[in-house]
């Protein structure tokens, strides 16, 4: 991957976490195309989640999903999404990359000398394209690991998604919104069974999105008529995971009937 000069005139040069974001999936994207799970992934394009990203990049997966949408609207990348894994595809991909085959033509049409060097550097890209390829392939394999609900090794696999990882995440998004819901200190045991369960149902990126929506959501965070406050449990419960993610709390108002739950404010649970 060549980093032109070209870059400082990017319109979004001037944001320091779009630029992060851009780099890094210039790096990630496939150098040659590819098939993963009888799907292809060509040249340019690479498979990634949000939470994938958050733990690359350590930005919040708020701030992601508004760099998303920046380079989506400039026209920079296009995004596939379902509901285990996203495809995120470099849209002018070659400006920032030459194929093998051009660098030899661009190395025989100078001298001998010149080839020489030349074809020493396409060497060197080479090494850079499968280096590329295998930070590529790990990447795919966090997603398998994160998004792993086949029931024929569902035990096996719920162990694979990294849930300490994942308390640190959720604990540092309510520091992130001042959010009055209790932190945890651990997720094991029937926590464990309750985010595996919602990754099944919803996906990986789920569990991320409601955790951001519940952290600032009025409601949820003691702006009802009697001051409730959701918790961890709450959050992740079957149905009230399902209508924090289908947006059913959003913008209560304040005369929101509190639901019945019996909760003691405590720091952490």
């Amino acid at each position: 991957m060549f980093l032109h000069r070209q870059l400082l005139g990017w319109e979004w040069f001037d944001n320091s976490q779009m630029v992060h974001i851009w780099i890094y999936f210039l790096l990630k994207a496939n150098y040659q195309d590819e098939n993963w799970h009888g799907v292809l992934i060509p040249r340019g394009s690479f498979v990634t989640s949000i939470g994938g990203i958050s733990k690359d990049t350590s930005l919040s997966t708020r701030t992601i999903r508004t760099c998303l949408e920046k380079l989506k609207s400039t026209g920079e990348v296009t995004i596939k999404t379902t509901n285990k894994y996203s495809i995120v595809t470099i849209c002018k991909y070659d400006s920032y990359n030459v194929t093998p085959s051009e660098i030899y033509k661009q190395s025989t049409s100078k001298s001998t000398d010149k080839t020489t060097n030349n074809r020493q550097t396409t060497d060197k890209q080479l090494t850079t394209s499968n280096n590329n390829n295998k930070d590529n392939k790990e990447i795919k394999e966090e997603v398998e690991a994160n998004a792993s609900s086949s029931s024929d090794n569902d035990v096996a696999k719920k162990e694979e998604f990294d849930y300490d990882s994942f308390c640190s995440f959720f604990n540092k998004t309510l520091t992130e919104h001042d959010s009055m819901i209790p932190k945890v200190r651990k997720i094991d045991g029937r926590r464990k069974n309750m985010i595996h369960a919602r990754i099944k149902d919803y996906g990986v990126d789920a569990v991320y999105e409601v955790t951001e929506k519940a952290a600032s959501n009025r409601f949820l965070n003691g702006g009802g008529s009697k001051g409730w406050t959701a918790n961890f449990d709450w959050i992740f419960g079957p149905d009230n995971f399902r209508k924090v993610i289908e947006g059913n709390y959003d913008d209560e108002p304040r005369q929101q009937q509190t639901p019945k739950v019996e909760q003691s404010k405590i720091e952490w649970e």
